[in-house]
């Protein structure tokens, strides 16, 4: 019987969901829309979507000029997320969020 779900996408609704995260856990719906900044408060845009890979999640965000830059989504490179001030901080390293002037 769970071999049929595997892979499936399972849709619970929030009133029925456990709060209880441990510390750096998060649902899904919580970051999609978020602002995204780097560690200058330099604004890089807005989570779209959440990659789910096998071994890591990457952040989907939408730049101002609709590029779109896929963020490991670990410590070393979100080192916050502020879910009450609708924000997440990235460290900027090179290569990870480039914009077409400064390539």
């Amino acid at each position: 019987e769970v071999v049929e779900l595997k892979g499936a996408l399972l849709k619970v609704p929030r009133s029925q969901l456990d709060n209880d995260l441990d510390e750096n856990e998060y649902y899904i719906n919580d970051l999609i829309g978020l602002d995204v900044f780097d560690t200058d408060n330099k604004y890089i845009g807005k989570v779209s979507y959440i990659a789910n890979l096998k071994n890591e999640d990457l952040l989907a965000v939408k730049d101002s000029e609709k590029k779109e830059h896929l963020i490991p989504f670990v410590k070393e490179l979100v080192p916050e997320v502020m879910l009450k001030d609708k924000k997440i901080i990235i460290k900027p390293i090179p290569g990870l969020v480039e914009k077409d002037s400064e390539e």
